[in-house]
């Protein structure tokens, strides 16, 4: 149920809307990032007695709000942006591989075949992300890469529960030695429903990119330059001590929030908008 709620809370707003959610979309890429690396390592290092899902999944989405939140603030902005772009084609790369039955490239002597395939899609996704040129189409694809991606996979939780998609991911990621039993020796051979869920999901990835790009023709950026901020006059502020101290504040909170160098490079030149 956990994951079902999680797979539409996050994949909704990003199939629909990303190129506009800004803070939230860069907090998308690193929390998603953050969690896929601890979901894999957890699932491929732990011994015969394993830890309880529910364990593994509080470790989990804890690593996806702290990566969120640092993705939310200027700091974390480059590598959200850069990983919103990666994550996407990741997202879209591992779908490829798991809508036929025993992955895309079928075998044990082949298995780094598929993940060069999923690899190459993420190389893909993050090259766009790159130059100034592609940075929008970048995070639209992205974007809407993610988000289809959770919507899927939470359709087909509904369908299949632990038997579909859900069996695919664990057939490509996990390969820990303690359940060789369990992955290798039942393998993986995905339902019908499984598969026309995770093909549509990809057909309509590029639709959902070029909806946003026509319904948000805003930058995906939404920090306001430093002109547009408001200043009280000399004579209004009744206690000048005060005011600075106020104003330090604000300053601390501005450069945790937008950086003020960044800030200053939006009022003083034309800066692309999707610049990194």
């Amino acid at each position: 149920i956990i994951w079902l709620a999680f797979s539409f809370v996050v994949g909704l707003p990003m199939t629909i809307a990303g190129i506009r959610l800004w803070r939230m979309t860069t907090g998308v890429g690193v929390g998603l990032a953050a969690a896929v690396c601890s979901w894999a390592a957890l699932n491929n290092t732990v011994n015969n007695n394993g830890i309880p899902d529910t364990v593994l999944t509080a470790i989990v989405l804890g690593f996806f709000v702290v990566g969120f939140v640092f993705g939310l603030f200027e700091i974390g902005r480059i590598a959200g942006i850069s990983l919103i772009g990666i994550t996407g084609g990741l997202a879209f790369g591992t779908r490829v591989v798991i809508l036929r039955p025993g992955l895309l490239v079928p075998g044990v002597n082949l298995f780094f075949a598929d993940w060069v395939v999923v690899a190459l899609f993420g190389a893909l996704g993050g090259a766009f992300i790159v130059s100034q040129k592609t940075q929008r189409a970048g995070i639209l694809v992205g974007s809407a890469s993610v988000g289809t991606f959770f919507i899927a996979l939470g359709i087909d939780l509904i369908l299949n529960r632990q038997s579909g998609m859900s069996r695919g991911l664990r057939f490509l990621f996990d390969r820990n030695a303690s359940h060789a039993l369990d992955i290798i020796g039942g393998g993986y051979t995905p339902t019908l429903r499984t598969q026309i869920t995770i093909a549509v999901s990809l057909g309509l990835t590029p639709l959902l990119a070029f909806f946003q790009h026509c319904a948000f023709k805003q930058p995906f950026s939404r920090k306001r330059p430093e002109s547009q901020k408001i200043q009280l006059p000399d004579f209004l502020v009744e206690d000048p001590d005060a005011q600075g101290r106020s104003s330090r504040r604000q300053t601390f909170l501005d450069n945790l929030w937008s950086g003020a160098q960044t800030i200053k490079a939006v009022a003083t030149r034309q800066h692309s908008r999707f610049s990194l």
